[in-house]
């Protein structure tokens, strides 16, 4: 069984096989060679009904392993909010605290039912193309989600220096989110006496990957080690079981907006378009989300952010072979 541990182990990223840039509004994910999976993509359209060219309902072969779906979104008018508000309330498989903390940098973890994941994400208006990757179990650090690249140092707010008693300043580089995904036996409480089963274990580490001076573009050589890679987020770390009738989504959002239903709103208290955030908080650095998956940082812009999408997938029973003789 893969080790547990994060990022003090000697755990190695897997080779990208090519460059990946989130350019505003289009996310690429990488074909890493330790999990060979099966990319497709939409077609870049503003009409909503362009997006179903990669579904959620879209299912590999492989029985075991997790798809990723990136959904870059114009949330010029607040619709991810609007859209995904209902979500908040429900429970997560990992601690409240440890959510809370991702909201409060500006990633907000979500369980989605997957039988409503797909009109959710259908009534959103796309700003660009749809990546869909299918992976099978993870063993090692994988990216599965990327942000753009910045040639100069960087700030990001809500994280401080060790060093000094200010905003953290990242230097040249990338941030990304890696993840690792495999079964792990669990007992089925639903039978009398419980029997054996199996859940896909997911981990998500966020990271910043540090430009290598060496290299004019971030493709990396093999067996580059993530703790020489750039930092890791260590306290940003979750690992849960996920439940197999749920999606779980990453949303990058300001931690100063909250968001309000559609249905909740009137004629007389219409939703905010878009959601809205104090005056106090408008200048500030983007949050190590909205750094990652939006063009927050980018003044005069259209709202866009990357929806990350994970689907588990697993074999619902945990083989333990026995040895050969």
């Amino acid at each position: 069984m893969p080790a547990t541990r994060f990022p003090s182990s000697r755990s190695y990223l897997a080779a990208s096989a090519c460059a990946q840039t989130l350019l505003l509004s289009a996310l690429t994910l990488p074909a890493c060679e330790s999990s060979p999976g099966t990319v497709t993509s939409a077609a870049k359209s503003n009409t909503p009904s362009a997006s179903t060219t990669a579904t959620p309902s879209t299912r590999s072969p492989v029985t075991q392993g997790i798809d990723i779906i990136n959904y870059p979104i114009d949330d010029s008018r607040g619709s991810v909010g609007r859209a995904f508000a209902a979500a908040t309330d429900r429970p997560l498989p990992v601690p409240a605290e440890a959510a809370a903390l991702w909201k409060r940098q500006g990633l907000r973890l979500l369980a989605v039912p997957l039988a409503e994941l797909e009109p959710l994400l259908r009534d959103l208006p796309l700003a660009g193309s749809v990546q869909h990757q299918n992976f099978g179990p993870l063993t090692r650090w994988t990216p599965i989600a990327i942000g753009g690249s910045s040639s100069t140092p960087r700030v990001v707010a809500g994280l401080r220096d060790p060093r000094a008693a200010s905003d953290l300043v990242l230097p040249p580089g990338r941030l990304r989110i890696l993840a690792r995904a495999w079964d792990e036996p669990v007992l089925d409480p639903s039978t009398t006496p419980p029997t054996p089963a199996a859940r896909l274990r997911i981990e998500l580490l966020p990271q910043h990957e540090q430009a290598d001076p060496d290299l004019t573009t971030f493709i990396q050589a093999p067996k580059r080690s993530i703790d020489r890679a750039g930092r890791v987020f260590d306290e940003l770390a979750l690992a849960f079981l996920a439940n197999p009738d749920e999606a779980y989504v990453i949303v990058p959002e300001s931690p100063a907006i909250s968001w309000q239903r559609g249905e909740d709103a009137s004629n007389d208290q219409p939703a905010p378009t878009p959601a809205s955030a104090p005056e106090s908080a408008t200048n500030q650095p983007p949050s190590l989300g909205e750094a990652m998956l939006s063009n927050a940082a980018f003044a005069g812009s259209a709202r866009v952010k990357v929806i990350v999408v994970l689907i588990p997938r697993s074999a619902g029973v945990f083989s333990i072979l026995a040895p050969s003789r």
